[in-house]
This record gives C-alpha cells, structure tokens and sequence, in this order.
C-alpha cells in the first residue's frame, strides 16, 4: 500500500511539483513509490527554517542531464 505523510505548516508553494505527488498541496515528509521496479522511500528526518547556501544548488560540470526513460533504462539495467 502507498504510504504518504505530509504537512501544510510548512508554507512552500507547490512543494511537490516534480514528484508523483504533484497534486498534494502539503510538503512530504515521508512517501514511497516505484520506479523502474525498485521501490524507493524518502523519509524527512530533519526540518529547519535555516536558510539554505546556493552552492548546495549548484550542478557540477560533469553532470549530465537524462530523460525519465533513460533514467528508468539505467536502473533496470542495474537490477538485472
């Protein structure tokens, strides 16, 4: 069964947008789902208010950007 828990006291304006929850208007705390057949669950053991440094942000150079279908190729090629 699918697991969600989530908070509206935290004011973030669609904190969900590029998740699977985009619909859920409160930040996720705890969800769990499947992709490319491995379940994955992301848990909030932490929240603070503490400002956030725009290094953190920052994409290094040899990063390169994939495609969900990509992304979901390279994970099944790992489970096989």
């Amino acid at each position: 069964p699918l697991v969600l828990y989530y908070t509206y006291e935290i004011d973030v304006n669609k904190p969900n947008y590029n998740t699977p929850f985009s619909e859920i208007e409160g930040v996720l705390l705890q969800s769990q789902y499947r992709i490319a057949g491995v379940d994955m669950q992301f848990v909030a053991t932490n929240v603070s208010s503490a400002p956030v440094k725009n290094e953190v942000f920052e994409i290094p150079p040899n990063c390169q950007q994939v495609s969900l279908t990509e992304m979901q190729d390279l994970v099944n090629k790992f489970n096989k």
